[in-house]
């Protein structure tokens, strides 16, 4: 809602279409609100509830749990779409609009209504860069020294020979889980769209994103990773420019308290075995103590030291898309080759194959040779 608002504050008519009731109001802003039924809503609000209540100290255990809930928010997401003021959009041949973007979070079957309207489309997400953005931007191997989600990491800090393999294994885990979201994601867009032969394959949806905006400052937050240019971070979009005279909360740009106190700038305690003294202690520890207050300071220069704000920087891309006709040339070709061209694997194959070839007819020519060797016996 921070991005639909910064382009509404500045000319561009926006329609949003929500099933959470809206909080954000301007005069470009046109809501198209999907209250949740009964069910929807006790469902959320259990998903939500679990997410807090459970221990996710065990990584493939959270990840089995993640998935339970992207099925219930995906089912939300999908009678959003049936809905027929959605529907309408594109079946009201008198809308024009010039360019969707799509809220992601494992939904990529939605990206599909920017097909319906035969426009670009922007993706924009509250995670930072990954390999589940591979399908969208492009895969650049990475396992070695981008640490994933769950592997917290200091900044720069190089992995030893077991965190690697927690990190293929974290990898690996979320791509099985990917895969599984991704099963579900096709059965959507069948229901929506399979009707309509001027559809592209499920497959070929991610093929189609001009730019991917992440909620994200990898240069203060970390992890420091290689990125295409359709990756862009406008990480503290939802941070006032001129901050208030209060400190904002650190929970306002920290996502999880394992990174928190890896950076220095808190204390961690378990939800499930919260006791009173000790969770007392530990407030009067960051209070007092300095140090953490001198590390978010630091970290909030860093943060805003750019070139453009967040602000600044989703107005220029997404006005940058529209200029130019959803900025094809943005997109890298990793994303159009598939896992054997993009890794070369077929130039090994023949490789392997000629060096193969060259040995045979060496080993047959030697032996040919041998053959007409004259005898030497004296």
């Amino acid at each position: 809602m921070s991005m639909a608002k910064v382009l509404a504050e500045n000319g561009h008519n926006v329609t949003v279409v929500t099933s959470l009731k809206p909080h954000v109001t301007h005069r470009n802003l046109n809501h198209i609100y999907v209250p949740l039924t009964e069910k929807e809503h006790a469902a959320h609000e259990a998903s939500i509830a679990n997410m807090t209540e459970r221990d996710n100290s065990n990584m493939f255990r959270a990840l089995f749990h993640m998935r339970k809930e992207i099925y219930i928010a995906n089912n939300i997401n999908f009678n959003v779409m049936k809905n027929q003021r959605v529907r309408d959009l594109y079946e009201n041949k008198d809308n024009k609009f010039d360019l969707v973007m799509v809220g992601f979070c494992f939904n990529n079957f939605q990206i599909g209504i920017a097909q319906k309207l035969k426009v670009p489309v922007v993706v924009a997400t509250s995670m930072f860069p990954s390999k589940i953005f591979d399908p969208m931007l492009g895969d650049i191997q990475t396992q070695s020294y981008v640490p994933s989600m769950f592997l917290s990491m200091g900044k720069g800090q190089v992995m030893s020979l077991l965190q690697r393999i927690k990190n293929y294994q974290t990898i690996s885990m979320i791509e099985i889980i990917r895969y599984l979201i991704d099963i579900d994601n096709a059965n959507y867009y069948q229901q929506l769209y399979g009707d309509d032969p001027t559809m592209p394959k499920y497959e070929e949806l991610n093929k189609n994103v001009s730019l991917v905006l992440f909620n994200s400052h990898s240069l203060s937050e970390g992890p420091i990773r290689p990125n295409f240019p359709g990756a862009i971070e406008v990480g503290g979009i939802q941070i006032k420019e001129k901050p208030d005279p209060l400190p904002k909360p650190i929970a306002d740009f920290l996502q999880n308290a394992e990174k928190m106190v890896k950076d220095g700038f808190g204390l961690s305690m378990s939800l499930l075995t919260l006791e009173e003294k000790p969770f007392h202690d530990n407030i009067k520890e960051v209070l007092d103590n300095p140090k953490y207050t001198e590390k978010v300071k630091a970290f909030s220069q860093l943060f805003r030291d750019r070139p453009l704000t967040a602000r600044q920087t989703v107005l220029y891309w997404v006005e940058y898309v529209l200029r130019h006709h959803g900025a094809a040339h943005l997109q890298s070709p990793l994303v159009h080759m598939s896992f054997i061209e993009a890794n070369n694997l077929d130039i090994y194959a023949l490789l392997i194959f000629f060096i193969a070839v060259v040995w045979v007819l060496f080993k047959l020519v030697f032996k040919f040779l041998n053959h007409f060797k004259p005898n030497s016996d004296y």
